[in-house]
């Protein structure tokens, strides 16, 4: 079985991902991207995309999604999505495929 490759999203300041069309994302991920920002939501969904994610009901300094995502970020998402049942975390690929052809 072979694994996926997966482009990474552009970095935050990234002018790539200045004005994107939030159409592309699935609906979930449109969700998350409106809450978190476009460059955290790219980023979880290259981490955990086509797998389940639980999200905790209180925020651990030291938890891998605050890690991973920032501060901020993981508060939101803790706030909105804490203690919840798991979710299937979609993956980005028309954004990506956009983001990766406009860097062409």
């Amino acid at each position: 079985m072979t694994e996926r490759a997966r482009i990474n999203p552009p970095a935050a300041n990234d002018e790539a991902v200045d004005n994107v069309d939030l159409a592309l994302l699935p609906g979930a991920l449109r969700e998350i991207a409106e809450l978190i920002g476009l460059p955290a939501a790219l980023t979880l969904s290259r981490v955990y995309g086509g797998r389940r994610l639980y999200v905790p009901r209180r925020y651990d300094p030291e938890h891998p999604l605050v890690k991973l995502l920032g501060h901020q970020a993981a508060i939101r998402l803790i706030d909105n999505y804490g203690g919840l049942e798991h979710f299937d975390v979609p993956l980005a690929a028309s954004l990506t495929r956009e983001l990766r052809n406009r860097a062409i």
